[in-house]
């Protein structure tokens, strides 16, 4: 189990492994990586997931204060990222606030890391 913690705090460190290294780990042992690395996907998704939707209430309140007119220009000139990443956060905030607290864990799932996948990579 120490091998497992260690390898998977190397992971989150970003340091990624061949295939090769695992070669003479146990099936068992494997399975076990596999379950754990799956189990802090889910867990990473969701902290992203809750985070992304965050900055998008922040911006939600700072669109509310701006004159028409102002918003994209204010976008332009004070956040690190672009006018569409700016939409994308402030429409998974309305996305999120509408469900139900009870009814959050479920959406937060593998199908959520799909649609930030293929909505988030083009930022």
């Amino acid at each position: 189990m120490n091998e497992i913690v260690r390898k998977i705090g190397k992971v989150e460190q970003l340091e990624l492994f061949p295939a090769e290294e695992f070669a003479d780990v146990s099936d068992n042992e494997l399975q076990d990586w596999i379950n754990i690395g799956h189990q802090a996907i889910q867990m990473a998704v969701v902290k992203l997931t809750v985070h992304a939707a965050q900055v998008g209430a922040w911006l939600t309140v700072m669109k509310s204060r701006k004159v028409h007119g102002d918003w994209e220009g204010w976008v332009a000139e004070n956040c690190l990222f672009k006018m569409r990443s700016t939409q994308k956060y402030m429409k998974l905030y309305r996305k999120l606030i509408a469900i139900p607290k009870t009814h959050l864990s479920a959406f937060l799932d593998m199908r959520l890391l799909r649609w930030l996948c293929e909505g988030w990579l083009s930022m």
